[in-house]
């Protein structure tokens, strides 16, 4: 990942300093060679999850026929500070992007991230996404913001990263709304494109969709997180794969680490062209 650094930045010696903490300043701003750009918080975890996005094209897959088009509707669920939504915007200039971040430490800057790129087909909703419209406690962590979550302990992020202690942690109230109730309420008839990174949530979340509304939708991206043990990961993927399955989605899997705690799924509606 870091050798194609200079292929994607213009200002690359930035990201390379900000790989080794020197950057001192609270924010940064990264100019894609492609065009956008974008603000991020030096000394924490946003640079590589970013790259996983401008770098590795972690969203896309042409084998798989998952790509963003031009005309597409996308809603990207656990938007951050919009790395992924600006990379669909870019893609997608003919479509929206609906970026959905209820952690108001990240969508601060995904708001100015959408201002930056002057965006006017990216709408910010501050509220998560969930298995039922109510109100949960979400678990934050100040210095790694990726890390936000419903659940509690986050043992994934401790053994992984080994920067959380619970003492550490900030919780606060947040609206969710499940998928059916946030396209009803915005009004959106169509998505062609869903991105689920929403720290262990997206099995409640997937589960949830009516089937009639999971079929209307042609890709789905979802990052599956064990943030307990690895066998209930397997146990919850199945249900979500059978679901997909039972739909006609074809779906692919990569391991992003060999404990296979992370797992992307890629799941291509068949019944869309």
């Amino acid at each position: 990942m870091i050798s194609g650094i200079p292929f994607v930045y213009r200002n690359w010696p930035i990201v390379f300093l900000d790989y080794l903490f020197l950057i001192k300043s609270k924010i940064v701003c990264y100019a894609l060679r492609s065009g956008p750009a974008f603000y991020a918080r030096p000394r924490t975890y946003d640079i590589y999850i970013a790259n996983e996005v401008f770098i590795l094209h972690e969203y896309e897959r042409k084998q798989y026929d998952i790509t963003i088009r031009p005309n597409d509707t996308i809603l990207d669920v656990g938007a951050f500070i919009g790395d992924f939504t600006i990379y669909a915007a870019h893609k997608a200039p003919q479509g929206f992007v609906y970026a959905v971040e209820p952690d108001s430490e990240n969508s601060s800057l995904l708001q100015k991230n959408i201002a930056i790129n002057a965006y006017t087909n990216v709408f910010l909703h501050p509220c998560g996404i969930g298995g039922s419209d109510e109100i949960r406690v979400l678990h934050r962590h100040s210095a790694s913001y990726g890390a936000s979550s419903l659940f509690s302990p986050l043992q994934h992020y401790r053994r992984k990263l080994k920067i959380l202690p619970s003492s550490e942690q900030k919780n606060i109230d947040i609206q969710l709304y499940t998928v059916e109730t946030f396209l009803q309420d915005n009004r959106i008839k169509q998505v062609d494109y869903v991105k689920l990174d929403c720290e262990g949530m997206e099995y409640e979340i997937l589960l949830s969709i009516p089937d009639t509304i999971l079929r209307s939708i042609r890709c789905f991206v979802v990052e599956f997180h064990a943030l307990f043990d690895i066998s209930k990961l397997r146990e919850k993927k199945e249900k979500i794969l059978e679901k997909f399955r039972m739909n006609n989605f074809t779906i692919y899997q990569e391991s992003k680490d060999s404990a296979q705690s992370l797992v992307m799924l890629y799941c291509r509606n068949r019944d869309k062209a």
